[in-house]
């Protein structure tokens, strides 16, 4: 769902109005399954579903992740990755995105492309966007046949509703940022919060043998030392 209206009136003929309507992205013309590591057919999935298949697709594996729902891709546009650099640079700019507020987009066209940054900032770049009203409700559809353009408009779409996201904080969690339910909540599931607690455990524990290893050796110098 999504809000739309003026912030304030411009003109003594113009009043505040905000209306809320259900809002879809969608991937037209569905190409060839390729199927995902987790086994879901791309084509077969939703574009958040999409967003976070793609945050976990190997970067080695760049080539099998469908770049257009058509099964041809005939131009050059901004959102076809042509290596493997190219795929990554996308990974680690949409995990930016969706951790930062937007206001903060445009400071990261130093570390990525400038293309991208601009891609990223303006609102559905190049998408087609329809207002439909077929039935009591009327809903705004915003279609694409590219799937960075999909994940793109559902980082967008989280961030005009002001989801925030976090990264896991798990040092080495592979899982993509999470929605922030709660501010105490730092670990994107609770797989990742008891393997951190089990592997603090064990440094605790370790930490103890070597504490008492170091007493007792300690121990024995001084008494070979009295001798």
């Amino acid at each position: 769902m999504l809000s739309i209206g003026n912030a304030s009136a411009s003109s003594p003929l113009m009043s505040p109005k905000r209306i809320t309507i259900p809002v879809s992205v969608e991937l037209v013309e569905p190409g060839i399954g390729v199927a995902a590591p987790n086994e879901l057919l791309l084509h077969d999935v939703d574009p958040w579903k999409l967003r976070d298949n793609f945050f976990i697709w190997p970067a080695d594996n760049w080539k099998s992740f469908p770049q257009k729902s058509a099964t041809e891709i005939r131009d050059m546009g901004p959102f076809v990755i042509r290596h493997k650099d190219d795929f990554l640079e996308w990974q680690k700019l949409l995990t930016q995105a969706l951790v930062r507020p937007p206001r903060e987009w445009q400071t990261l066209e130093p570390e990525f492309k400038p293309i991208k940054v601009r891609s990223l900032c303006r609102l559905f770049y190049s998408q087609p966007i329809q207002f439909e009203w077929n039935g009591q409700i009327p809903f705004l559809r915003i279609s694409t046949t590219w799937t960075i353009q999909a994940i793109i408009a559902t980082i967008q779409m989280d961030k005009l509703q002001g989801a925030p996201f976090k990264l896991c904080a798990r040092h080495d969690c592979n899982n993509p940022p999470f929605k922030v339910e709660s501010r105490q909540k730092i670990y994107c599931s609770n797989d990742c919060a008891h393997l951190v607690a089990v592997r603090n455990q064990r440094a605790r524990d370790a930490e103890g043998k070597n504490t008492k290893k170091r007493a007792a050796n300690k121990k024995r110098e001084k008494k070979r030392m009295q001798r």
